[in-house]
C-alpha cells in the first residue's frame, strides 16, 4: 500500500503516466484483494479446527468419565462390599 501511494505521487509530480499508476493501482488492489481472502479462509479454517479439537477432546472427557464411573462401580461388587456411594 506504501508503493501505491508512491506511485500516486509520482504520477502527480509527472515522472510516471497516468495509465501507468492506474495500472499499478489495479495490481495492489489485487494483491490487497487476494491477501483479504487468504486471511479470511485463514480464521474460517481456524474456526472449524478449533470447533473439532474441542469437540474431540469434551468427546474423550466423557469417555474417560464413563470409564472411571463404571469402574468404581464395579470394584464394590469384586470386593463383596456394596456401594455406599460415596
Amino acid at each position: 500500500m506504501g508503493k501505491r501511494r508512491e506511485f500516486e505521487k509520482m504520477s502527480l509530480d509527472g515522472k510516471i503516466g497516468q495509465a501507468e499508476a492506474l495500472e499499478i493501482g489495479n495490481r495492489t488492489d489485487t494483491l490487497s484483494y487476494a491477501l483479504l481472502a487468504e486471511i479470511n479462509t485463514f480464521h474460517c479454517q481456524k474456526y472449524v479446527d478449533m470447533k473439532a479439537a474441542h469437540q474431540n477432546f469434551l468427546q474423550e472427557q466423557i469417555k474417560f468419565h464413563q470409564r472411571v464411573s463404571t469402574t468404581r462401580r464395579a470394584v464394590p461388587l469384586v470386593l463383596g462390599t456394596g456401594f455406599r456411594g460415596k
